[in-house]
């Protein structure tokens, strides 16, 4: 399987290793404006427009928006969708996540995070390293939750809230 990376700059670096350590990914692979942007070591195979061609489409199975900044990447969540990619969610094996917790798509969930029970993050959420949600919170799409950050229960995070 392919994964496909939209973005080139510091935080797309640290999807990518998160990537890289799920073990599930032949090529990983990305999309830059910056062409010379490199991420894993390598140039970006061409702009972001190349999701629109149909060779992109069929060569990468899973495609993950890696922007920081939330309204540019929840701008390219939907451009994405209009091209029918599969936006997958990406959770580093050192990450807890409980299984009653509901997950949207693009989420990236960094390592030593712990999602607790009942916990909702709606799509293109960003839970940073060593982050903790407890119980019954909602994160609403867009929003990203800085490295260290904890919690309580029933907290309820806004949409393209920095937190």
């Amino acid at each position: 399987m392919n994964l496909l990376l939209i973005g080139g700059g510091g935080h797309s670096r640290v999807v990518a290793e998160t990537a890289l350590a799920l073990k599930k990914y032949e090529i990983i692979s990305h999309l830059d404006d910056n062409l010379k942007a490199k991420l894993l070591g390598n140039k970006p195979i061409g702009p972001i427009t190349l999701l629109e061609k149909k060779e992109t489409f069929e060569l990468y199975h899973d495609i993950f928006i890696a922007i920081g900044e939330s309204k540019l990447r929840m701008k390219l969540i939907d451009y994405a969708k209009n091209y029918n990619y599969h936006l997958t969610s990406l959770i580093h094996p050192k990450a807890i996540v409980s299984q009653t917790s509901l997950i949207g798509n693009g989420v990236t969930i960094f390592a030593g995070s712990v999602i607790q029970a009942n916990v909702k993050i709606e799509n293109g959420v960003i839970i940073n390293t060593s982050s903790s949600i407890d119980h019954d919170c909602k994160i609403s799409k867009g929003a990203h939750i800085a490295p260290g950050v904890h919690l309580g229960g029933n907290v309820f995070i806004g949409k393209n809230s920095w937190i």
